[in-house]
């Protein structure tokens, strides 16, 4: 049985990626020569899927790595937040990429109370299956190649603080993916 915190956790980090979704459909991204916009919109999507599967991954199964990850995300958000100039848009399309970013605080919140860290560490004996292990990985690499697509077209932060991160983690994963592999 899931406790209440991350029953709450998993709401209001849904309700935080659908406020996103809703300011890109209100103040579009302007394409460029580099990234149509067909391009531009099948990114966000991807993207936006991800975080569905790594919050659905923290809140059901208990994952580790894709809690750092969402809290490694969060903080690159507040960061963005404050060092980037914001367009002159209509209050109403402010009102929901900030939102998000309040939704995503008090979801990370959430993740951190008490009953919500004993329950991983009661989940943490279990392992999961190859079919488990291989969707995160697969998860994080194409999260990884998504922050080098947009660290070069675009955002350079994302490059420097999320290429290194993911790497490390990769790194981490593999090597006990090796070690899991030896053992069999």
């Amino acid at each position: 049985m899931r406790p209440n915190a991350l029953r709450a956790f998993e709401r209001f980090y849904l309700c935080s990626i659908a406020a996103s979704a809703i300011s890109f459909l209100i103040s579009p991204p302007i394409a460029n020569e580099k990234l149509s916009a067909f391009a531009i919109y099948t990114i966000l999507l991807i993207i936006l899927s991800l975080f569905v599967l790594l919050c659905l991954m923290v809140a059901r199964i208990g994952s580790r790595i894709a809690k750092w990850i969402l809290v490694g995300n969060f903080i690159l958000t507040v960061m963005q937040l404050f060092r980037t100039q914001q367009p002159a848009l209509p209050d109403y399309a402010m009102a929901f990429p900030v939102a998000s970013i309040a939704l995503q605080g008090i979801a990370i919140w959430f993740l951190f109370k008490p009953e919500a860290r004993n329950w991983k560490s009661e989940k943490s004996h279990k392992t999961l299956s190859i079919v488990g292990n291989a969707i995160i990985d697969l998860g994080l690499l194409a999260f990884l190649g998504g922050q080098v697509w947009i660290g070069l077209t675009s955002t350079p932060e994302a490059f420097y603080f999320w290429v290194p991160f993911l790497l490390i983690v990769l790194f981490f994963r593999f090597r006990q993916t090796k070690a899991r592999w030896a053992k069999t």
